[in-house]
Parts: C-alpha cells; structure tokens; sequence
C-alpha cells in the first residue's frame, strides 16, 4: 500500500492583524495587575469628560445654545467635570508609582474606585438616573468589577457604588432632590429634538455597549483558551505531547467501527524501547524523558502520515494506529519505524548521543473488530519480537 510522507511543520511567518499584535504585546486583560485594571476604568471615560466638559463651556458661552438646559445647575455640571479632571490628573502619577511598587495594593484599588464611582453616581444624579445609557453605565461599571477583583473585594465596591447611585434617586423619589436638574425641560427645540442631544447621548450609549462587549470578549478568550487546554491535557501526553492512552483507544474504536461498517482497512502497531532501563539507569530520568520526546518526534516528522496517530501507550511503549492500511502496509511501516529510530541516534545538548531501538507488533482486527482483543494480540506479536532478539517486528496471529 503507497503512503506518504508526514511533511515537515511550516512555520508561521505572518504576525497577523494590528489589532492582533497589540492585543498579544499588551497581554490577556484578565491578567493584567489591579493597579492596571483600576487605570483602564478610570481611564475608559477621560475622553467622554473632556468632550462633555467642552461642551458644556461652549453652551454657558453662549445662552442661545440648548435653551432647555438649566444655566445655574450646569454651572454646577462644570465645576464637577472640573474636579472629575482633576482627580484623573492626580491619579497619573500615584497609578504610576503604585504599579512599580505595589501593583497589587487593595488600599489603591477600592479608594481610586470609591471616588470613581461616586463621581460617576453624581454624574447620574445631575443628568437623571432613569434613563437606558445610565443604566447600561451601572451594568458595565458591575461586570467590570466582577471580572477583574476578586469576589469579596468587587462585592464591597459594587456595593458602595450602588449605594451612591440608588440613595440618590430614592430621594428623588420622595421629592427631596430634583431630578436631572441639569434639564430645565424636555430635550425639544419646537417640535424637534435637539440635536446636539440626540448626538451625545447616542456617543455615550455606544461606549456603554462597547464596555461589556469588550469585556465578555476577554472572559470568552479566556474561556476558550482553558477549554482548550482542558481539552489537550485530556487526550494528550504531559510528556511526549502525543495521544495518550485513553484518547488513543477513543480512536481506535472509532476507526475500528468505521472499518467494520464501510469495509475499511485498519492496523496497529506496537512499540517497545529496547533495553529502556539501561538507559535511565546509566544517564538518568531526564535524559531517559528525552529519549521519548526524541521517539514521537522521530516517528511523527519523518515515518507517519497526518491521519496517522501515535500514542504513548505506556512508560517506553508507543502504539500507533494507521487508517486505511493493510496488514502488508502496515508490517512495512513497521520496519520503517524500527530502521528509522536505529538509524537516528538521540542527541544530547552535551554532544553525546544515545543509540534506541525498538520491538514491535503488527496487527490488523479480527471480524468482531474489538479493539481489546486486537491490542491483546498486537501485544503478543511485541513479545515474541523481543523474546526472538529484540529490534524487529513480529506480526500477530489471525484471531
């Protein structure tokens, strides 16, 4: 039967996208120090501020611009955004100086947050609190806080800033604030609505939905990378990083099955290092550990093909099951394998190099195409090949 040749691995050359670069330069978010993700928060609405505050001059500059809004309360709106700036101007350098000595302060993280939060609940309160960006504000500021602290330390400040924002608003209720004072009346000009309303409302609305959506992004790479890696140490070696034997009985009986139904061929084979605990013994468990990473890299860059599977069967044995090969292909293979590791020594870093050989089975299902009895045989056909000299290949037995 004709195979071919495992290619050599390519390596990637394109680095991918900008976004791509810059997202792996500045690391996953979720694992970024508290001291950073208290400046991404804080820093997230500087530019909302800054165009909030300018606006507001410009309207106080002029008193024919938004007519609708209250004067004397934005005066007030002024001074806060004053303060707001000026606050994110002092925490520069006090971010700057925690995040070289004590990134992981909780002091830093629960004041910086503390005053962050009730600026944004008196933002609310001069606006009105009823409304879909604020309350899609609130969501994002919760999630934020959830993702990136730990539990106790996220409840504590989401809880003072559910209290800055709702204790607010329930004195509005009763009638002891005014609400959204800020709005003398309606957002109307006529039978129109304002503009300039529309506009900034709909700019900070879009940053509401950005937050979380970013967010949930970070916590679903993060998610599909531990499911990832879940997955991999389920069905592959710590060591070797090949199938491990769990998995590769998994696909045995998948390829078993297929075999049985659609008329298939399937072979196995079964390998044993020869003489594997001189070799431990005489150069250590380490060089014995590179002796195996040196076997699957042999067998998976030089012998097999892609749909080809080795697996670590057991301390120095390695099974390998070979789809849509014969019994005659795969006692090919076999030798193939057995001549390659004897012919391809094991190089240490120190210039020495460690001769391998190996033992090997050769075995095709029965008509049950039951993957034990089969593993059973292929076993018997290793034995005799090590009882017959060693560094050969046996066939096993019809069933």
């Amino acid at each position: 039967m004709e195979r071919t040749t495992r290619p050599s691995r390519v390596p990637i050359t394109d680095p991918g996208s900008p976004v791509r670069l810059a997202t792996a330069r500045a690391g996953d978010l979720l694992d970024w120090s508290p001291a950073d993700k208290v400046a991404l928060i804080v820093f997230t609405p500087t530019l909302g501020v800054l165009l909030a505050y300018a606006r507001v001059h410009e309207v106080l500059a002029d008193q024919h611009l938004e007519p609708y809004l209250d004067r004397a309360w934005l005066v007030v709106m002024q001074a806060a955004l004053e303060v707001i700036l000026a606050l994110t101007a002092i925490f520069v350098p006090v971010w700057l100086r925690v995040r070289r000595r004590a990134p992981q302060s909780r002091a830093f993280v629960e004041v910086s947050l503390g005053i962050w939060l009730t600026a944004l609940s008196g933002g609310a309160f001069l606006i009105g609190h009823v409304s879909t960006p604020i309350f899609g504000g609130l969501i994002s500021v919760v999630c934020a806080l959830l993702l990136f602290f730990e539990l106790a330390q996220a409840i504590r400040l989401a809880t003072w800033g559910l209290l800055t924002f709702f204790v607010p608003l329930g004195l509005v209720g009763f009638g002891l604030l005014p609400y959204g004072p800020v709005f003398r009346e309606a957002p109307f000009v006529g039978q129109s609505t304002s503009q300039a309303w529309v506009v900034s409302t709909s700019v900070f609305a879009l940053g509401v939905v950005l937050v979380p959506a970013f967010l949930l992004a970070a916590v679903v790479r993060r998610w599909r990378a531990r499911d990832a890696a879940l997955f991999e140490l389920a069905r592959l070696d710590v060591l070797t990083r090949v199938a491990n034997r769990g998995y590769f009985f998994d696909r045995l009986r998948l390829e078993l099955e297929r075999a049985s139904r659609h008329g298939h061929a399937v072979a196995v084979l079964l390998l044993d290092l020869d003489h594997f605990k001189r070799i431990n013994d005489q150069h250590g468990h380490l060089v014995g550990d590179l002796a195996l990473v040196h076997v699957t890299s042999l067998l998976q860059r030089v012998v097999l093909r892609r749909v080809d599977l080795v697996g670590r069967y057991g301390g120095e044995e390695f099974a390998v099951l070979l789809p849509d090969t014969d019994l005659e292909g795969a006692r090919v293979v076999a030798e193939r394998c057995r001549h390659a590791l004897e012919t391809t020594p094991c190089q240490l870093d120190d210039g020495r190099a460690i001769k391998l050989t190996t033992s090997i089975g050769v075995g095709v299902p029965s008509d049950s195409h039951d993957a034990d009895a089969l593993m059973q045989r292929v076993d018997a056909a290793l034995y005799r090949a090590k009882e017959h000299g060693r560094n050969r290949v046996e066939v096993a037995e019809s069933a």
